[in-house]
């Protein structure tokens, strides 16, 4: 992850092929976890629509 200034706020730019730092996660990259996350949240939105 990097970070700059613009103006007066902090623009964030993450790296989706960085590992995540958790000794739990040990090769995992932060773009699994994103997908991951993702898809968890399509799943929660095609139940939500079931009912």
């Amino acid at each position: 992850m990097s970070r700059e200034r613009v103006g007066r706020r902090t623009q964030y730019t993450v790296n989706p092929d960085a590992p995540l730092r958790h000794p739990a996660e040990t090769g995992l990259s932060v773009r699994a976890l994103v997908e991951f996350l993702n898809g968890r949240a399509h799943e929660e939105t095609d139940a939500r629509t079931a009912q």
